[in-house]
């Protein structure tokens, strides 16, 4: 059992490694960081667009994120528009300039899902998306235990 858990965890390492080198190609041709294309993507394909969504959303610090909307922001990349509503929050809206970047993106993340599910079966895939939600539940259920014990460790 300990040998088969290892194996998913060097799994996910050998993903992040063929990720690393994929995304290669659109980090040199645009000047980005990996974070800024994720985000720049992030934006596109969800409902979200404020910096605080992100953090929610995903596991980048919001140092992280703040440096990368900073830099988005400066390249053209993105407009930081004040809430109407709230003026202490600000939205996110991708520019003309980032839909040829995200195009690029979306293509990236198709040939990683190709090289990923090559010769796995539809009735495969749609097992490994039920483990997969499993694990991904019992990480954020995890997380959010270590952060209440975090939270009220600082209050004492």
């Amino acid at each position: 059992m300990i040998q088969d858990s290892l194996d998913v965890i060097l799994y996910n390492q050998h993903i992040k490694k063929l990720y690393d080198e994929e995304s290669e190609t659109i980090v040199k041709k645009y000047g980005l960081h990996k974070i800024e294309f994720e985000i720049l993507f992030f934006i596109h394909s969800t409902r979200f667009d404020r910096a605080k969504d992100i953090a929610n959303n995903t596991h980048f610090s919001k140092a992280h994120i703040s440096n990368a909307i900073e830099k988005l922001s400066k390249d053209g990349y993105l407009n930081c528009i004040q809430d109407l509503h709230d003026k202490r929050c600000i939205r996110l809206k991708l520019t003309e300039k980032a839909y040829n970047i995200i195009n690029d993106i979306a293509d990236f993340y198709q040939h990683m899902i190709n090289i990923l599910l090559k010769d796995v079966t539809n009735e495969e895939v749609i097992l490994l998306k039920n483990v997969f939600a499993k694990i991904i539940n019992n990480i954020n259920n995890e997380l959010t235990d270590i952060n209440h014990m975090n939270k009220t460790e600082m209050k004492l």
